[in-house]
């Protein structure tokens, strides 16, 4: 996303009001930044691409920072590398459709591979995508060929705004040469192999891993969790790991499903080739023959996909197995024929992963696009419950997860013994499941973190600098036994953790405690992240991503709040920065108080009788546990999870008679975004991802600032 220079530069000038108006939808994806998976936010794209816009009339700093954002005019250009040969598969399908949705960004893309990839033209790229029924634009595309010499590419034409890499190891081998990174690890085939320091500087250079389901996510945060810490540790910025689902294009004529043909068949969708990662052609014919003379004589079992070259063999085995069975092979056919099939079909088999005798999770299907493919024409999926597949088929609702395969011939019976009526709805579930992994919901997805990518680069910048002068000269601690204490809630891997926990610590009161609420993946590293801080409470979370209906249970839960056995709370996020360190100024004052939301913002507009302060989010937040406990317990089960909690809080504390913080109160307490209804404070207590919203000279001088006391103090021999 580019910014360019403003005639003036005044703050009416440099954001539209669409801008100004980044309501709860807006702020609240601000928080959702150091919580969420993009996908979760997704629905609220939208609401960021406005921001963002609004952004693009910011006025650059006059401090130094001019390799974060293009200079203005700069044209939008993109690269997109993959080291393999671009043909017909998931991978190749994701690859593609990133291209084709930065292309939708307006970016003009340069394809790079290498000159021995079966792709030799830019007309070989069309084709595949077109098969693949991806919507490439040949405007403003090239291919190129390109070498590297070892971690940098060889024969491109400069830098670009956006680079993105794709590969299978925990760290990229190229460095990345954007002023956006993205690498895109389908799974960390290398597992527990070490990475060598020259790797883990290659990998400092992106801002983003991108990973296709849950099961990517937790195993490339198991494997990477070692080079994180030492990474950190070693004041390096880390990339933050998103997960990213696949694109799958709903195959058209959904609407024939208002009057479906008969479905009678099983059908297997998936390149065919043996080995690692393989569909299971082989093991779907044994399972066919097994259930023989227990569903229709006349179902016949389709085995539907491209072959992988250098597999003929393969393919001369199930044929050779097939040819006494209602086995059909389709290879290699048009959408049109898949088509055709699958309206007949009723079960959609996926077998990757079946038989493994040995602990391998390379080996199980990592996500799993054929099956939201089936899904999107009504069929229902019966998958091995494992891997990715779970993040699409849930049991009993849009399909059949199976514990093995013999589960699976279970469960196909099951499916046939369904009535009209309970296969129609498992259908059209289906159906439903698989439009939320289209192409315009991925698109949407990857937009949010485009656009964050280059808003956030002031705060990356900040905390790769300032993570030097941050480090304790002396052990920390904090309250063993608080009467009040910090809390944060994060459940990955985050840049900021060590960051912004740190700051927090160092503008605490000294009888304050720290208590650190992690996920399943990131424990370790949290703990090494703060090791030089004594005294911290830790609570493991059953999450490895928090959604955002999550993390509102959370926050409205008595239990949540019980268990910090504290009178006065600061909440803060991973992407909040104390700036001074008058906490006490606040404490006991309020029981809420949080960066005052806009005059625009669509939900305080609805609500602006019963709280016509506007007070506020509560991403940093402080507050006292006996009002939010009271507020709980007498309105928390009229309170959904879709309900904001910082909403939840606010109406409550206003309506209630609790002490909510004014407005102008709470604007100095904490600055997230632009209010011209309030007289600006110079330096308030605290930002809150205020860079995706504010001036962008203003949010850089409090930032530069800062920095420069923190660096400063560390050059004169200050510290903790």
């Amino acid at each position: 996303m580019h910014r360019g220079r403003v005639p003036g530069g005044g703050l009416a000038a440099a954001l539209t009001i669409a801008c100004l108006a980044a309501s709860a939808h807006a702020s609240r994806m601000a928080d959702a930044v150091s919580l969420l998976d993009p996908s979760a936010i997704a629905r609220d794209a939208t609401s960021t691409a406005t921001t963002a816009a609004g952004q693009q009339a910011c006025t650059r700093s006059s401090i130094p920072w001019a390799t974060y954002t293009p200079s203005a005019g700069a044209p939008k250009t993109a690269a997109v590398y993959t080291p393999y040969d671009i043909i017909y598969g998931g991978g190749e399908s994701y690859l593609l459709q990133s291209i084709a949705s930065l292309q939708s960004f307006g970016y003009a893309v340069d394809i790079l591979v290498d000159p021995v990839n079966l792709a030799r033209s830019l007309d070989d790229v069309m084709r595949t995508a077109k098969g693949l029924r991806v919507d490439l634009k040949r405007a403003g595309l090239r291919l190129r060929h390109v070498a590297h010499a070892g971690s940098e590419l060889v024969g491109v034409p400069g830098s670009y705004s956006i680079f993105y890499l794709m590969g299978n190891e925990k760290a990229p081998k190229l460095r990345g040469i954007g002023l956006v990174n993205f690498y895109m690890c389908q799974f960390p085939f290398d597992l527990d192999d070490a990475i060598v320091p020259p790797r883990t500087r290659t990998l400092a250079s992106y801002d983003y891993v991108l990973v296709n389901s849950h099961f990517t996510y937790a195993h490339y945060s198991k494997y990477i969790s070692p080079t994180f810490e030492a990474m950190v540790d070693a004041d390096m910025l880390i990339p933050q790991v998103a997960l990213l689902h696949p694109p799958v294009q709903p195959f058209a004529g959904v609407g024939a499903l208002t009057a479906p043909p008969p479905r009678r068949h099983i059908t297997l969708l998936g390149r065919i080739f043996r080995g690692r990662q393989s569909k299971g052609q082989d093991l779907a014919i044994a399972a066919f023959e097994h259930l023989k003379g227990r569903i229709p004589s006349d179902v016949r079992l389709r085995l539907v996909g491209n072959l992988v070259p250098g597999h003929e063999a393969y393919l001369d085995t199930l044929k050779r197995r097939a040819a006494h069975l209602n086995v059909d092979i389709v290879v290699g056919q048009p959408h049109e024929t898949v088509l055709d099939l699958l309206r007949t079909t009723r079960v959609l088999w996926h077998m990757t992963g079946a038989g493994i005798v040995y602990a391998d999770p390379a080996s199980h299907e990592h996500f799993g696009m054929a099956i939201v493919e089936g899904m999107s024409l009504g069929s229902l999926p019966i998958v091995l419950n494992r891997g990715g597949v779970v993040d699409i088929v849930k049991d009993g609702v849009n399909g059949y997860l199976a514990d093995d395969l013999d589960d699976i011939a279970r469960k196909t019976l099951q499916a046939y013994g369904l009535d009209d009526d309970a296969y129609g709805r498992m259908s059209r579930a289906a159906v439903h499941t698989a439009a939320s992994f289209s192409a315009d919901a991925f698109t949407r997805a990857f937009k949010v973190l485009v656009d964050r990518g280059f808003l956030a680069r002031p705060f990356r910048h900040t905390v790769r600098h300032a993570a030097p002068a941050l480090r304790p000269r002396r052990p920390l601690a904090v309250s063993r036994s608080p009467s009040n204490t910090a809390v944060l809630v994060e459940p990955r891997q985050h840049y900021a953790l060590r960051f912004c926990t740190l700051n927090v610590v160092r503008h605490l009161p000294p009888s304050w405690g720290l208590h650190v609420f992690y996920g399943t993946t990131n424990g370790a590293f949290a703990r090494s992240a703060l090791a030089d801080v004594d005294g911290v409470r830790y609570t493991r979370m059953q999450h490895a991503i928090m959604t955002i209906p999550q993390y509102n249970d959370l926050l409205k839960s008595e239990s949540f709040w019980t268990s910090l056995r504290a009178d006065n709370v600061l909440l803060f996020q991973t992407d909040s920065v104390l700036l001074r360190s008058d906490l006490g100024s606040f404490v006991g004052r309020y029981d809420y108080v949080g960066a005052p939301w806009h005059e625009a913002n669509e939900r305080w507009s609805v609500m602006r009788g019963n709280l016509p302060g506007g007070v506020g989010n509560g991403g940093l937040s402080l507050r006292t546990s006996a009002a939010a406990l009271a507020i709980i317990r007498a309105h928390g089960h009229n309170s959904n999870s879709s309900e904001q909690e910082d909403v939840f809080f606010a109406r409550h504390m206003a309506s209630d008679g609790f002490r909510l913080a004014p407005r102008l109160a709470a604007y100095d307490f904490c600055l997230e975004v632009p209010c011209a209804d309030l007289r600006v404070v110079d330096v308030p207590f605290a930002v809150h991802a205020a860079w995706y919203y504010n001036d962008e000279r203003r949010v850089m001088g409090l930032l530069d600032r800062a920095l420069g006391r923190w660096i400063r103090g560390a050059a004169d021999g200050g510290g903790w």
